[in-house]
């Protein structure tokens, strides 16, 4: 995942206590005061967003932030391509709209994404296939067993 989200080798099989597993699991840990964040964001969003209630904690937020912001700021000096999702949201930050693999263009914009909304979409496609996998694997040994 962190190879299709960031384009960065994680090695997180041979390597348990990389940083992305560490942090991946940190999002998902779950104590009361996470709880009542989560119940008060979703009962009062107006008001969470005003007063700057987060549901994310402060280091997970800071780790995901500082390696985006080193991909984008890699592959834009050094004019990195490579087929993955970064790819498409540089493209989309950049340009407004992705290139075809014919060189057509898609879609059409003037406006890109800010550093901000690029790393947020990189997060959650890392948090969608980060649980699930695990999850799903795990059904899968437990019926096979």
């Amino acid at each position: 995942i962190g190879t299709c989200a960031f384009g960065i080798e994680c090695n997180t099989l041979r390597n348990p206590d990389s940083e992305f597993r560490k942090y991946g699991n940190k999002v998902f840990e779950q104590d009361m005061t996470q709880a009542a964040k989560f119940v008060f964001a979703t009962m009062f969003k107006d008001l969470s967003k005003k007063i700057g209630v987060k549901l994310t904690n402060n280091g997970v937020e800071r780790f995901f932030l500082q390696v985006v912001q080193d991909t984008v700021q890699y592959r834009e000096k050094n004019n990195v391509q490579r087929n993955d999702f970064m790819n498409l949201l540089l493209q989309i930050k950049n340009k407004g709209k992705l290139d075809d693999a014919t060189g057509g263009s898609v879609g059409k914009g003037e406006v890109g994404m800010t550093q901000n909304e690029l790393a947020a979409q990189v997060f959650i496609f890392f948090l969608a296939g980060f649980e699930t996998s695990s999850t799903t694997m795990n059904f899968c040994l437990y019926e096979l067993a």
